[in-house]
């Protein structure tokens, strides 16, 4: 919250006019974080099930390998 008021004083600090879009932004922005969460988070307990004993450091790397692009085009999906 503090990060969105500080970025909308910077902006009518420098003469950026206060629209209507630069209100739903944020909600905007947590709505695109939301998708690529839930690819995240059943990919993570797939890994998770298959190995048990992994380490959190392994399982982060394998989940960044086998979902780090799908979560990139969720994003990219998300923007268009």
């Amino acid at each position: 919250a503090v990060g969105i008021l500080a970025g909308w004083g910077l902006g009518m600090l420098f003469g950026m006019p206060f629209t209507p879009l630069q209100q739903l932004s944020p909600f905007i922005l947590v709505g695109m974080g939301v998708d690529v969460l839930f690819v995240l988070v059943k990919s993570y307990e797939i890994i998770v099930a298959r190995s048990p004993s992994m380490t959190m450091s392994d399982a982060f790397g394998q989940l960044m390998a086998t979902s780090g692009v799908s979560a990139i085009i969720t994003l990219l999906a998300s923007m268009v």
